[in-house]
């Protein structure tokens, strides 16, 4: 018992936030990067929608159960979509993570983690076109740089900060995805799981994990059917 208060301690605490010079410098060379997608024979679409997140991983349980509830986030973001059926999809979101801790394993304080991150997702799928329907599946990789975040207990805030040596929180979060979704003429939706790879904490074993619903609408087409 003693030990799973520890952990979950060090979870909670956070530091006041200040985004570094490291981490200016790692957003120009993403923003550089991405400036290169758009090509011919290439579709880009605007997503927005909502997500459900929690903390996974040896250090949420108690037993066998997770300590940690699902909590309710945003994400909103920018795809380049290339290829017919066979399709190479990179992107760029900016998407709100956590968790919720409201049980009574140790101790009944309602507690709710807020993490933002730079998500740079890219993902391989198929498209099965039925006129102008699409059905599309697929798995993907992504990166996520964290950006700002903070702690909410016991009514009071502590921010998060990403590239602090004394924030228990690591800025970089690596993970997999999976995607079934559709799309008539310009307009889409699509389901999505994701799970990280990497512990987002510097000493403890957690990772982010969520369910995605994102609507999804064609900004830039250079292809003959749309």
């Amino acid at each position: 018992m003693q030990e799973k208060a520890k952990i979950y301690a060090k979870i909670r605490r956070g530091t006041s936030y200040k985004l570094a010079p490291a981490g200016t410098l790692i957003l120009s060379a993403i923003f550089t990067a991405l400036s290169s997608i758009i090509t011919a024979q290439s579709i880009g679409t605007f997503h927005f929608g909502g997500n459900m997140s929690r903390f996974i991983g040896e250090d949420a349980k108690y037993g066998i159960e997770n300590m940690f509830d699902f909590k309710f986030g945003y994400q909103v973001g920018f795809t380049q979509t290339f290829g017919d059926f066979y399709q190479f999809e990179p992107g760029v979101f900016l998407i709100n993570k956590g968790a919720r801790y409201e049980k009574d394993f140790i101790e009944a304080v309602k507690t709710v983690f807020n993490l933002n991150y730079l998500q740079l997702p890219v993902n391989f799928k198929v498209n099965f076109k039925i006129g102008n329907l699409c059905l599309v599946g697929g798995l993907g990789v992504y990166a996520g740089l964290g950006l700002w975040g903070n702690v909410l207990s016991d009514g009071k805030y502590n921010h998060i900060e990403f590239f602090s040596k004394k924030d228990p929180y690591r800025a970089l979060d690596f993970g997999g995805q999976i995607l079934v979704g559709a799309k008539y003429s310009r307009v889409g939706a699509c389901l999505g799981w994701q799970s990280g790879f990497t512990n987002i904490s510097k000493d403890r074993k957690i990772n982010n994990s969520s369910f995605t619903l994102n609507l999804s609408y064609v900004i830039i087409s250079r292809c003959r059917d749309i």
